[in-house]
């Protein structure tokens, strides 16, 4: 019969058994825990939940136990969208929540072990789903499982049927790497234009001609203070809030994922003007960070070697087989050969009776990011 553990801190799980369960995705990985515990600014209480039979881990689930905050952009932001201000006002939130997913992760949610059978691995999902619904209830919480992703079917199936609202929320941008060479790769980009290799190839130029150079660092120190005001800059120009991490993020990804985390940096003039985290996993790299000193870039074309070119060479060459490149600027996106999935929120309360309300929320609001990320798209980029 299986048992679950609810442990709150990373530090009192095996690594090495950790790991070896969840897989591929770099956002369940130990090592991106242990950053969020040490380096995240925001009040958020981890809760790991471990199943095990006769001894062995089974199944697991990376939440923790949200709360409302104007810091840091939060689920409130997500699902409620422009109307967040003045729903405060009112005193409406889907916070405090518990939160089945690490921060950053999307498109595995619960982790079961691959040795199981279809049934049993069913079976220890749905049980780890009903653990998870007691938690809750005995906090008087809500749960929300965010960025939910098309190929996640058993998890869809089990939430839908379980009664959970689910909204449609902005797509995940990737890029399936399907070449041997970067000139392979701009050949592949005239199904989507003719002119893109062309206008890619002066871009790189440019940006060489300009005098910048693109290299990954290997050591944080002596330039934390200068990444964290890039990319903190950054957050506060697209998000309206500061970059929801410490200083020490940086240092921390080198320290807890080793070569899994690449910061690429690039100088021109002796100046460091642009930074890009790049985590991988296997087979996958993930860009969850970039910021550009756009005044010091100028018209070099920075930002898309940075975050494009130099990484999709890397990704050749290290035979990765997909790029994520994350929520927004999909029109800039699919002209360099994205792609999109879509991704949902599922949210079940704590009292069944503001479920009346939920539904026909997310009903609009799914209407509304689908003609958004459309719109997005038919954009230029």
């Amino acid at each position: 019969m299986p048992t679950t553990d609810i442990v709150d801190t990373i530090h009192r799980i095996d690594r090495a058994e950790w790991d070896a369960l969840v897989g591929e995705n770099v956002f369940e990985s130990y090592g991106w825990l242990k950053t969020l515990e040490q380096t995240f600014i925001g009040d958020q209480k981890p809760r790991y939940f471990l199943m095990r039979e006769e001894g062995r881990l089974i199944a697991t689930a990376a939440c923790y136990i949200a709360h409302p905050s104007e810091q840091i952009h939060n689920i409130d932001d997500t699902l409620l969208g422009r109307f967040k201000r003045y729903a405060s006002k009112m005193g409406i939130s889907f916070l405090p929540a518990v939160i089945c997913a690490p921060r950053g992760a999307f498109g595995i949610h619960l982790s079961v072990g691959k040795h199981l059978d279809s049934k049993k691995a069913e079976s220890a999902e749905m049980e780890l789903i009903q653990t998870i619904e007691e938690f809750a209830s005995e906090h008087r919480l809500p749960i929300l499982f965010p960025n939910v992703m098309d190929h996640e079917i058993s998890l869809i199936r089990s939430l839908s049927q379980r009664g959970y609202s689910k909204a449609v929320t902005f797509p995940l941008s990737f890029l399936d790497v399907e070449w041997s060479s970067f000139n392979d790769y701009l050949t592949g980009l005239k199904r989507i234009s003719l002119n893109s290799a062309k206008i890619i190839r002066r871009e790189i130029n440019k940006n060489r001609n300009e005098g910048v150079v693109i290299e990954q660092l290997e050591k944080v120190d002596g330039c934390q203070d200068r990444i964290y005001e890039l990319v903190n800059r950054n957050y506060w120009s697209h998000n309206g809030r500061p970059f929801p991490f410490r200083k020490e993020y940086f240092k921390a990804l080198k320290e807890n994922l080793g070569s899994d985390a690449v910061i690429y940096v690039a100088t021109k003039k002796n100046e460091l003007i642009g930074v890009c985290v790049l985590l991988r996993r296997k087979e996958s790299y993930y860009l969850p960070v970039i910021g550009i000193d756009h005044e010091s870039a100028g018209n070099d074309f920075t930002y898309f070697n940075l975050a494009y070119y130099q990484p999709i060479r890397d990704a050749i060459s290290d035979r990765i087989k997909r790029i994520y490149y994350g929520q927004a600027l999909y029109a800039l996106k699919t002209r360099r050969g994205c792609k999109m999935s879509n991704t949902y929120t599922f949210y079940r309360p704590y009292q069944s009776v503001f479920q009346i309300a939920v539904k026909p929320w997310f009903l609009l609001l799914s209407v509304w990011y689908r003609k958004k990320a459309v719109m997005e798209v038919t954009q230029k980029g």
